[in-house]
């Protein structure tokens, strides 16, 4: 489930939800139960860490090419 962060536009405090795509209820503010809550735009985090697909596959597919062709 997407976790989206919300700013309740009665009480001005920020929270944050996991909300799924099918999910038909009304977001309610964590602090005062309203239900005028706005959806912040935020930027999503995205990290690689250790070997994973560009170390392992993407960066040496060149490399590979030229030592199969001799070039």
């Amino acid at each position: 489930m997407p976790l989206y962060e919300y700013t309740c536009n009665k009480c001005d405090t920020d929270f944050e939800l996991m909300v799924g795509l099918n999910n038909t209820k009304p977001i309610k503010c964590s602090s005062c139960g309203s239900k005028k809550v706005s959806k912040k735009f935020s930027s999503c985090v995205f990290k690689l860490i250790g070997k994973g697909f560009y170390a392992n596959d993407y960066a040496n597919k060149g490399k590979e090419r030229k030592r199969k062709t001799g070039k």
